[in-house]
């Protein structure tokens, strides 16, 4: 297990320097892994391991231009 911190998608947007939506995007289309708490929720919540936000950061995927219109990234 990793001393990484974890975090929410607010934290990791502000780590990533992007907006939240781009976060949940990434998780929705498979980009970043997260854990869903509260599934019973209206809005789940989810948890992102410090080893996944250094492996996005490390890998560079992310980003407001990142994808296209359907959030899936784009070969150069």
């Amino acid at each position: 297990m990793s001393d990484k911190p974890s975090y929410t998608p607010k934290q990791a947007a502000e780590e990533l320097g992007v907006s939240d939506e781009t976060i949940y995007r990434m998780i929705r289309t498979g980009t970043m892994r997260a854990v869903k708490r509260g599934a019973f929720l209206k809005k789940p919540r989810y948890i992102i391991s410090g080893d996944e936000l250094e492996r996005i950061r490390r890998e560079g995927n992310y980003g407001e231009n990142q994808g296209n219109k359907h959030g899936l990234a784009v070969a150069a």
